[in-house]
């Protein structure tokens, strides 16, 4: 009979592949085009060395005058910490032995649970690849927040990175003053959420991120383009000392086919670089949409791996993105993203190797599933986001 003490090889080498690869490939069509590796790692750190400039021992000179002088290309050190990712799975006794009276219930039993963790945890690695690191979902803003009942309404100024399930943590002055609220409800007309429990602080400000997670997350495309007072430094170095690997930053008052390729053509002027993905907010498609019909241009589209769909502008990919903010197109080459990484998606193993294992002092058994990586751009000066004034 299918129990806990055998849960274990089912959690291994039937879930554990499956999770991976719809993780792997079924998060973002970005995601899906940033190489993978573990090269870089020492220790707890990706340590990548990014490089600038040519080599400057190129010259032509008279027949008998002296060689070029050597000059290697230059070098940085780019630095970031390895980010640990957590997804956890609760089993209560109760319905663990429920569901033992046949083995097609233990099944399942695990394949609800596995969908719910899947689920979780697309959302949450897709979230992250356009955050910055901070793990700040939204603001508390206005003064109508108010706990009633048990819960807490609060309005916040954006619920693209929220969604019922979640369990929040507010953070006022970078530090915790409210944690472990679920959000049982997202109002998007009225742009408000509604939690469990009492929330000690709705001061005006105050952020919410995900539980325990507040300047913790990976380092997604956000994070190149944070002002100095944002954030100091960029893998490790000082941000206003290396103004000329920064990235590019476009504002335009519309969004036709003309502006893109002024950008395409400016990124690969200034870096000598191409761009692969553009990868666009909801609205900045359908104004791209618009601006395509007005010209009477024909929409081409094109199949990318995962099985996303995309349109397409002379063969690079415009996909738009959930977690893309509002007037907002990102221009990436994806050559130039590393996801570095201490192996795939895994679970960790307790004593004797063991999956599922009893909680302390609860009649539940969990199950953890980790991944320890982060996000590193190697050239940020080859990659450009594009904002929308209108």
């Amino acid at each position: 009979m299918l129990n806990a003490n055998n849960a274990d090889k089912i959690l291994r080498t039937v879930y554990l592949d499956v999770i991976a690869n719809q993780l792997d490939t079924g998060t973002s069509p970005f995601f899906n085009m940033v190489n993978k590796g573990s090269e870089d790692i020492y220790g707890k750190e990706v340590v990548s060395p990014a490089s600038f400039g040519i080599n400057g021992g190129v010259g032509c000179a008279d027949d008998d005058a002296d060689l070029p002088m050597a000059s290697s290309s230059e070098f940085l050190s780019f630095r970031a910490p390895i980010v640990n990712i957590f997804g956890n799975i609760e089993i209560s006794d109760k319905v663990l032995r429920a569901s033992q009276t046949t083995a097609g219930s233990f099944v399942n039993l695990l394949n609800n649970e596995m969908e719910s963790l899947l689920k979780a945890a697309k959302f949450n690695f897709a979230r992250m690849l356009f955050q910055d690191g901070n793990g700040i979902l939204c603001k508390i803003v206005g003064s109508n927040s108010a706990a009633s009942g048990g819960s807490t309404t609060i309005y916040v100024d954006g619920l693209k990175n929220v969604i019922e399930g979640m369990i929040v943590d507010v953070i006022k002055n970078k530090s915790v003053v409210s944690a472990g609220h679920r959000i049982t409800y997202v109002d998007r007309a009225a742009k408000t959420i509604k939690v469990s429990g009492t929330v000690s602080d709705l001061t005006e400000g105050n952020i919410l991120t995900l539980q325990g997670s507040y300047q913790n997350e990976l380092y997604g495309l956000p994070y190149l383009y944070a002002t100095p007072a944002e954030a100091s430094t960029l893998y490790g170095n000082v941000r206003s000392a290396m103004t000329y690997l920064m990235p590019s930053e476009k504002e335009v008052a519309s969004l036709t086919a003309d502006i893109i390729q002024e950008t395409l053509d400016d990124i690969e002027e200034r870096s000598g670089g191409t761009i692969n993905l553009m990868i666009a907010s909801y609205d900045m498609r359908r104004k791209y949409l618009s601006s395509l019909q007005e010209s009477r241009i024909n929409v081409d589209y094109m199949n990318l791996d995962g099985g996303f769909k995309s349109m397409s502008y002379n063969g690079i990919p415009f996909y738009a993105d959930r977690f893309v903010p509002e007037k907002t197109v990102h221009f990436v080459n994806t050559d130039d993203f590393r996801l570095q990484q201490l192996g795939d998606w895994s679970w960790i193993e307790g004593d004797g190797g063991r999956i599922l294992r009893q909680l302390d002092n609860k009649a539940a058994y969990g199950a953890t599933l980790v991944k320890y990586a982060n996000l590193i751009c190697v050239r940020p000066i080859g990659q450009a986001k594009m904002t929308l004034t209108a």
